[in-house]
């Protein structure tokens, strides 16, 4: 394994949930899930994690799902997220782009997701 395998850049996937912010996590608690490395913030964390991760891993990978329903695939911020019916999503923000705004302000959000998902899935990210 190696720095291309730590997801999330490092930001714990369970505070996302327990705390409804984005949080480094630490590398002495880390946890492996489909050969990626996930660092939590506390073996309480971890344990949590490890009893069901996929309740914690973003939805879509690093995949920003209004890019995705766009056509495009961007890196996200994972400071920029949002829970969806219980799943994780990342968003990308740039100059040119603030996802989870626009995403926000958008009318047909489960349009959006459903695109998200079918191109993700098309593509076989």
């Amino acid at each position: 394994m190696n720095a291309n395998d730590i997801a999330i850049e490092g930001y714990s996937p369970v505070s996302y949930f327990t705390k409804d912010r984005a949080e480094k996590g630490h590398p002495r608690f880390a946890a492996i899930h489909n050969g990626k490395i996930y660092y939590l913030r506390s073996s309480e964390q971890m344990a949590t994690f490890n009893q069901n991760p996929e309740k914690y891993v973003p939805a879509l990978g690093a995949h920003c799902p209004y890019s995705l329903a766009l056509g495009r695939d961007v890196a996200v911020d994972p400071e920029r997220f949002k829970l969806i019916d219980g799943r994780l999503y990342l968003f990308h923000k740039s100059e040119e782009l603030d996802a989870l705004r626009d995403w926000n302000n958008a009318e047909n959000q489960q349009e959006l997701l459903e695109r998200a998902e079918g191109r993700f899935e098309l593509f076989n990210f």
